[in-house]
């Protein structure tokens, strides 16, 4: 969004003060190129959607989105004349524009209907139909409605359907058609719910050249392949091909693939393929397993339609072990033949940052195995693995990802001090990003650091986003999104929607169901939030985090024991951590059972003293205890400290005893937490 410096009154007539930029607007470029290329066309759709959302979160709807007010500033596109409403009294080259004072505002050519017809209430859906029409105008040469007046553009949009880019013969995939076709829907309901949305369903379809596209999403699952090797050390290279191979079918138009976490759930299990398909909603389930002996791989797999189990597909690949990626890809071909969504012949998109290295690709394979068992332990070999693959092959993109997500986590869970680990986090991100600068893993470590680290806001949500753009199926970016920058800045509904996108994406992931109930929680709506994690615990009863909230929330609504029984359960299944024992000591604290509490603050003092434990652990403590002078004296060692879990400080419930104290505030201001 193009900034405002500055605004006031003289002489009776308000005024605003913005930069000059001689960059060329997106109108000056299409009159001088005419049409553009889809990537090209996604790339500035994708911006300004960016634009518009930041603008719609804040209860501002733009009403005049056209060419001539997106410039285009060293190939970043921002969006100007916020406000300004304009009616063309001519839809020709030249024509006269003036400033709308009647009811109709905008200009007609890019006017939505519920504009024409004079409504008084609009939304984001308004501007989402101006960026279709500036869409449909930047892949044709021309807007979806012409016309010579503007009283026959307004006739014409209010009741004609809008044509498709077939009917004016430009050849895109048909997903692009569908997406463009709901987006210029007459009634707002029908459209998408927000520009990124929209942009969202444009990226998973532009990729493909142009043809005709299955008749309907395939919905699939990558099942863990089973390790039947010899040497117990090689389940990394099952588990690193099922993950590998949800990524790359991922990258298919017309196939929905369930997301790691979801997979994942059935690692181990012997349920047959048709009760699984129920319970994920797919028609497809892929499995396999993965025999290494010595450099020999010896890899099956298997595709079946979990309607019937019927078998659709089976091969078998004997190959040396510096084949694993070649193999992935082979299997993801014979799948794309199978479900006969050929795409003129062309294989998925190869994996952006793979290595040339087969040893690197390996010790990238263990590193992310390491990663997922989620320990503190598994999460220092993780680190030494990748950093291990990176030395061998530098620009190994994924795996300097990788490796800033090892360290993210390692800051987040308290394993390390956040300053040790999140400057490393930042540089292996733009590392990795070096490499290649549309890595979705890239994009959302870096926003991470920027969000839990820098507390720069808005340069985060801008690399959130851009994960997004990049892989629009990546739930854990858009958990990551909601939970480490919607939630602490109480962008409560948008937070919503991005979790519950993220959950159809991972329908069984535990983190996914907990952090949907951290939007009530955060709200005070600690009931609401409960009933969430109950239902989580019905399909992952051993996740240590879901009793850790749910044993806070039992105490907020005044239900100590089976507060306290629940932090013990969480206690048991992941130890003493300094989470679980602050939690522990605010809900003896605010249950008035002080000496137990102060208890927890001195077993937090002795861990300090042979790890790192973040001081708002012992500010939580304090704060329930009633001593703000002590809670804000640690809190602001957390501060200074840059602990990660300070961006949640306007949010913790635990904190409330605190509100309105001016040292608070002064705390919340500089995480940039207030204004």
């Amino acid at each position: 969004v193009l900034p405002l410096y500055d605004s006031g009154e003289a002489d009776g007539l308000l005024y605003y003060v913005m930069p000059f930029l001689e960059e060329e607007t997106l109108r000056g470029r299409l009159e001088r190129v005419g049409r553009l290329a889809l990537p090209e066309v996604t790339r500035i759709t994708a911006q300004l959607a960016d634009a518009l959302d930041f603008a719609h979160s804040r209860g501002v709807v733009h009403r005049d989105v056209k060419p001539e007010n997106i410039l285009l500033l060293a190939e970043h596109a921002v969006l100007a004349d916020f406000g300004i409403a304009r009616v063309m009294s001519g839809a020709g080259a030249g024509a006269e524009q003036v400033t709308g004072t009647g009811i109709i505002v905008g200009t007609p050519t890019y006017m939505s209907p519920e504009q024409v017809f004079g409504d008084t209430i609009l939304d984001g859906r308004s501007d989402q139909y101006s960026l279709a029409c500036i869409v449909f105008e930047m892949l044709s040469g021309s807007p979806p409605f012409g016309g010579s007046m503007a009283q026959a553009i307004m006739a014409r949009l209010s009741v004609e359907r809008a044509p498709t880019l077939s009917t004016r013969e430009i050849m895109v995939p048909a997903g692009i058609d569908e997406a463009l076709n709901r987006a210029l829907a007459k009634d707002p309901l029908d459209r998408f719910p927000s520009a990124r949305a929209f942009v969202d369903a444009l990226v998973a379809t532009g990729s493909a050249p142009a043809a005709p596209l299955a008749s309907k999403t395939r919905s699939l699952v990558v099942l863990p392949f089973a390790s039947q090797s010899d040497d117990a050390d090689a389940e990394f290279l099952g588990d690193g091909l099922t993950e590998e191979l949800i990524h790359t079918l991922s990258t298919l138009p017309g196939l929905r693939v369930v997301g790691r976490t979801s997979a994942f759930a059935f690692k181990g299990t012997v349920e047959d393929v048709r009760a699984i398909g129920r319970k994920l909603g797919v028609e497809l389930a892929l499995e396999g397993s993965v025999r290494r002996a010595g450099q020999r791989l010896r890899i099956t797999a298997q595709l079946s339609d979990v309607k019937d189990g019927l078998q659709l597909w089976s091969e078998r690949f004997d190959r040396p072990m510096g084949d694993a990626f070649a193999i992935q890809d082979e299997i993801a071909a014979a799948i794309l033949a199978t479900l006969q969504v050929t795409f003129l012949g062309q294989s998925p998109e190869r994996p952006a940052g793979r290595p040339n290295s087969p040893k690197a690709y390996e010790l990238y394979l263990r590193g992310r195995h390491c990663w997922n068992a989620r320990t503190e332990r598994g999460l220092q070999q993780s680190v030494d693995y990748l950093r291990e693959a990176i030395a061998i092959d530098p620009g190994f993109g994924l795996a300097q990802a990788a490796l800033a997500e090892s360290y993210i986590t390692l800051g987040v869970y308290g394993a390390k001090p956040p300053e040790l680990v999140m400057p490393l986090a930042e540089t292996a991100a733009r590392a990795a990003l070096d490499s290649n600068s549309r890595l979705a893993e890239a994009h959302g470590a870096l926003a991470s650091v920027q969000a839990l680290y820098h507390w720069r806001w808005i340069e985060a949500e801008s690399s959130f986003r851009r994960a997004i753009v990049a892989n629009p199926v990546a739930a854990s970016a858009r958990q990551a999104f909601a939970v480490n920058l919607l939630l602490p800045l109480g962008r409560w509904d948008e937070a919503r929607i991005e979790l519950e996108r993220a959950r159809a994406l991972e329908p069984l992931s535990p983190v996914i169901g907990l952090s949907l109930g951290l939007v009530p929680f955060f709200q005070r709506e600690y009931e609401a939030a409960a009933r969430i994690w109950r239902g989580v615990l019905t399909t992952d009863d051993n996740f240590p985090l879901l009793y850790y909230f749910l044993g806070q929330a039992y105490g907020l609504l005044g239900r100590t024991e089976e507060g306290l029984e629940a932090l013990d359960r969480a206690r048991q299944l992941a130890g003493p951590t300094p989470e679980v024992v602050a939690a522990t000591g605010a809900l003896l604290a605010a249950a008035g059972r002080r000496p137990e509490a102060h208890e927890r603050l001195t077993e937090l003092s002795r861990m300090a003293r042979t790890r790192y434990v973040s001081p708002l652990l012992e500010g939580q403590i304090l704060a329930c205890l009633g001593d703000s002078k002590a809670a804000l004296a640690a809190l602001t060692r957390a501060v200074d400290g840059r602990a990660a879990d300070v961006v949640w400080l306007a949010a913790r419930p635990a904190l409330d005893a605190l509100r309105g104290v001016p040292g608070f505030t002064a705390l919340l201001q500089r995480v940039g937490l207030a204004s």
